[in-house]
């Protein structure tokens, strides 16, 4: 018997006679690594968070104190983070949820720490979306404006 059949959902998974739903984040899973300090982004990516994916926090001791130097020492201190979102490596994205800290690090970087901790997964950052983003509908003049410091407001080619 099919699903369509018994009116039920093509998300369900049959075993025998027995419909099993394909879990809670069957569509996706999503880390994102926060400065201790972050205040916006677990509701933010809540409240956009589709059916089926799984969004997952972990948070980096951090300074109250922004500057490039306490951005760059959260370096080290990705992978483990990373490591610490979904041990069993089913996490399918990781993220690193600190523009100027991604901007100071430098996204090689950035990138490598996440995978070195999530290597299952595909790293990201949010000034990566920004700039694929801006990429995407041929940007060619951008004007900031933040609540930041000056500092660590270095923006890639």
């Amino acid at each position: 018997m099919t699903s369509t059949e018994k009116n039920i959902p093509e998300s369900v998974v049959w075993t025998g006679n027995i419909p099993f739903d394909k879990g809670r984040h069957h569509r996706a899973k999503i880390g994102y690594v926060l400065l201790a300090t972050e205040q916006t982004i677990e509701d933010d990516v809540m409240a956009l968070c589709p059916p089926g994916v799984g969004m997952h926090f972990s948070r980096l001791a951090s300074s109250d104190i922004i500057t490039n130097e306490t951005l760059a020492a959260q370096a080290d201190n990705l992978a483990p983070a990373a490591a610490s979102l979904l041990p069993d490596g089913s996490l399918d994205v990781v993220c690193y949820g600190c523009t100027s800290g991604s901007l100071v690090i430098g996204e090689e970087r950035v990138h490598a720490e996440l995978n070195r901790g999530a290597p299952n997964a595909k790293a990201t950052s949010l000034i990566s979306g920004v700039i694929r983003a801006l990429r995407a509908v041929d940007a060619k003049r951008i004007v900031i404006g933040s609540p930041y410091i000056r500092a660590p407001l270095k923006i890639p080619d």
